[in-house]
């Protein structure tokens, strides 16, 4: 597997994802862990194809990075879950 090197902001993520994402800003908003963000702008609806992975000239690894944010969204709401049900 080759080195990430930082993004270059080519677009080929965005042009190639079936779900009209923006591959680059998402796993900027993962780094950052601005989950709440990345929710806003569609991370749940990442099908994980890696085609965006794929076609980054820079080997970022941004399906892993949707993957990351995904996990993180979905442990948030089953502990807020779980918390209202504590409060019922």
């Amino acid at each position: 597997q080759a080195e990430e090197t930082n993004c270059i902001r080519c677009g080929r993520c965005a042009e190639v994802c079936p779900m009209k994402l923006m591959p680059s800003l998402l796993d900027k908003l993962m780094r950052k862990a601005m989950f709440d963000e990345s929710e806003k702008l569609g991370v749940m609806n990442c099908i994980e194809c890696g085609a965006c992975t794929w076609s980054c000239p820079a080997k970022r690894q941004l399906t892993q990075s949707c993957r990351t944010s995904k996990k993180k969204i979905t442990e948030r709401r089953r502990a807020e879950a779980a918390r209202k049900k504590e409060g019922n």
